[in-house]
């Protein structure tokens, strides 16, 4: 599927119609291909426009869930890896700012504005 060239990241769409994202990281998983994947989908329920991005990872530690948008909050395993803690509180700032809001679930973000 994906074996001819080796991928820095792989953003599927979960909404795709007939083959969605998360059959497609199936069948790339099964053809050995463990480049990362992101999942992205864009939803309009009630003239609202989500986002989601998921990944593999552990998620979220449950303490650390309501602060997670707060400014240079980091989980544990984050500090090894470097980041300064802004970039959760980036999405949630631009998120209220359009009349939006955003959440964790897991290992799941989601960025909810009006459409």
């Amino acid at each position: 599927m994906a074996q001819a060239v080796e991928y820095d990241a792989i953003v599927l769409d979960v909404m795709f119609p007939g083959l969605d994202g998360f059959e497609v990281c199936r069948r790339l998983r099964a053809d050995g291909v463990w480049s990362p994947v992101l999942m992205l989908t864009a939803l309009t329920p009630s003239r609202t426009v989500t986002f989601r991005v998921s990944d593999e990872g552990a998620g979220f530690p449950p303490e650390l869930l309501p602060h997670a948008f707060e400014r240079f909050t980091r989980g544990d395993d984050a500090r090894e890896g470097g980041g300064s803690g802004l970039r959760l509180a980036l999405v949630g700032a631009i998120a209220r700012a359009h009349g939006g809001s955003a959440h964790v679930a897991g290992s799941t973000v989601t960025l909810e504005l009006p459409a």
